[in-house]
């Protein structure tokens, strides 16, 4: 009687760990993406709290004082801001706050809010 596994078993063994591989391979490498788009994330977050700190929106600055255009912070994110008046409102603006991911890839976190002032070009703050 000869002992051992015969050649079919061999490969089929091969071909039943070769999938498995496959499979954990795969799994890792969805991890690892998970991982880098959550640090980009996260560091999107941290530029948009440190460009609203550097930033304040307060309302008895002028509404025009409150637009930044695209600067640098940590990793090479940009964070800008921009002010729109809202139709048909008086002293209503919409302000979106954008951070942008380098690369080629436009990865991009956007804040939309809502500004109430009575300060803007035009009008002294606190007349009616």
């Amino acid at each position: 009687m000869k002992r051992g596994f015969t050649l079919i078993e061999v490969v089929l063994a091969l071909a039943i760990l070769s999938v498995g591989l496959f499979g954990l391979l795969m799994a890792a490498s969805r991890c690892l993406a998970v991982i880098g788009i959550s640090r980009d994330y996260e560091v999107a977050r941290r530029t948009l709290d440190r460009g609203e700190l550097d930033h304040p929106m307060i309302s008895h600055i002028k509404v025009s004082d409150i637009e930044v255009s695209g600067e640098r912070y940590e990793e090479g994110f940009r964070y800008s801001r921009s002010v729109e008046e809202m139709p048909d409102e008086d002293d209503l603006f919409v302000v979106r706050s954008v951070v942008e991911a380098p690369g080629t890839k436009s990865r991009r976190l956007e804040v939309v809010r809502y500004f109430f002032t009575t300060n803007y070009p035009g009008r002294e703050f606190g007349e009616q």
